[in-house]
């Protein structure tokens, strides 16, 4: 079951999750990735996933694709 976030809402990612940054052409490949040392609230870019499964964040000044089932929402509890 996948949550479902509005664009510009502050949404949890725990440390360990692995982001992504895909190449221009949608072809898929993965041009970098990033290992959350701890974990990060960060900018939900958009309110869908991807045809693959992610959402698409503003973390560190970038934008990356992280997996729609390590975003959670940014409420603390």
């Amino acid at each position: 079951m996948s949550n479902k976030f509005l664009e510009g809402e502050y949404v949890y990612i725990p440390s360990s999750a692995h982001l992504y940054q895909f190449g221009k052409s949608d072809t898929g490949y993965i041009n970098r990735t990033c290992i959350l040392q701890s974990p990060a609230y960060v900018v939900l870019l958009d309110s869908s996933q991807t045809a693959r499964g992610y959402y698409n964040v503003f973390y560190e000044g970038q934008t990356w694709s992280v997996e729609a089932t390590s975003v959670y929402s940014g409420e603390k509890i």
